[in-house]
């Protein structure tokens, strides 16, 4: 029996240091959108993804896998953000600011996110600064090919009328 029982928490403990990262539930009301396989970020890097995402009761409980080098500290939270303008969405980490790190299987609980806040998250992800620059540029270029080709139907048109008198 005592063989047994050594062989058993052998193959036990094997299994856990083969298992790469922290496997998390996180609790929330709504999924929002989120889908298993959804990017987990946190303070905007990518630090795993969605396993699992099941209705228990009244709430919602995603699994999340997240990558060996992140552990997220007790006492963070999650929201469900925009990743993209088609829709994607991601779970996003809120760290907090404790020393100690959540175990594997522990629990967080996700912050309600209303359609204003999920915009809001992805208009802080754009670089605006770049997008306006870029129209600008786009804008100033337009303008200046649209000049010279004024220029030059004006040039053309003056051209025309002096045929015209020329052949009175």
């Amino acid at each position: 029996m005592k063989v047994f029982a050594i062989i058993f928490l052998s193959l036990f403990s094997f299994k856990s240091c083969l298992q790469d990262g922290t496997t998390i539930n996180v609790v929330m009301d709504d999924a929002g959108g989120l889908q298993s396989g959804s990017k987990v970020k946190c303070k905007g890097l990518d630090v795993g993804k969605v396993n699992d995402i099941k209705i228990v009761g009244d709430k919602v409980i995603a699994t999340i896998k997240l990558n060996e080098d992140f552990q997220p500290t007790k006492g963070s939270t999650a929201q469900v953000n925009l990743e993209n303008i088609f829709n994607g969405r991601n779970l996003t980490i809120l760290p907090s600011s404790s020393t100690e790190f959540l175990s594997n299987g522990d629990t967080i609980y996700a912050k309600n996110n209303n359609g204003l806040e999920l915009i809001n998250s992805f208009i802080k992800g754009a670089n605006l600064d770049s997008i306006v620059g870029n129209i600008d540029v786009s804008l100033d270029s337009l303008s200046d090919g649209l000049m010279a080709d004024s220029a030059k139907f004006r040039k053309l048109f003056e051209s025309a009328g002096k045929m015209i008198n020329f052949n009175k």
